[in-house]
């Protein structure tokens, strides 16, 4: 929470954020290695574009050199996100394009895996957060049919094509929500999971909302 309030970045430069505020509240860090599949031509371009990132790096090194003085921060617009991730299913059919190369099976695999991991309960409550057209949640449930998953999206589009996409499996159920005002009862999931969406909402309003809906132990991944 002390760290919220500075996460204002909406773009790769996120990252930067994420990595020197902590260290300027002079929190302990500790880094986890992460194994990257080795890209190759068939597996497409990265989207990262340093011209296109550069300016917001620059930013929140400006702003870091002026921490302590640091107050502002820019209301994060939900109806932005909905009319964006709308627009996009509608052109492609999904809402992120890296979900369209042929990598995106290896890479949901993955993710999917370590999901399940976290729990030994195999008949466990998930939250698909930001679930989009709800490709994590298909695999996981491939992989373990068993756990229940509910699916939310602030995109309606994205819903639809999420309730299609999954309508053989009966445990997955998907509806419009906003991260900031999550339609379950307090005390729902053994897991929440969320991929790929902590630049897309604000997080002041998403982290509380996941503390209540999470049971007691539950994890959460992102």
């Amino acid at each position: 929470n002390n760290i919220s309030p500075f996460l204002i970045s909406e773009g790769f430069s996120i990252n930067a954020e994420t990595g020197i505020y902590p260290i300027l509240m002079k929190y302990k860090i500790i880094e986890i290695p992460v194994s990257w599949i080795g890209r190759t031509g068939d597996m497409g371009s990265s989207n990262f574009k340093v011209l296109k990132a550069g300016p917001g790096y620059f930013k929140v090194l400006l702003r870091a050199l002026n921490f302590k003085n640091f107050k502002s921060k820019k209301k994060h617009n939900q109806e932005d996100e909905r009319k964006h991730f709308d627009e996009l299913v509608s052109r492609t059919g999904e809402t992120n394009f890296a979900n369209l190369r042929p990598v995106a099976r290896i890479r949901f695999s993955r993710k999917a895996r370590t999901i399940l991991a976290l729990t030994v309960n195999k008949k466990a409550r998930i939250l698909d957060l930001g679930c989009g057209t709800g490709i994590l949640s298909k695999y996981i449930m491939e992989q373990n049919p068993n756990v229940s998953i509910d699916g939310v999206d602030i995109s309606p589009k994205a819903i639809e094509v999420a309730k299609k996409n999954l309508k053989k499996f009966e445990n997955a159920k998907f509806k419009v929500g906003d991260t900031g005002k999550l339609p379950f009862k307090d005390n729902t999931f053994d897991i929440v999971a969320g991929n790929s969406i902590l630049h897309h909402v604000s997080l002041e309003e998403a982290i509380p909302e996941i503390i209540r809906v999470s049971k007691e132990g539950a994890r959460v991944w992102f």
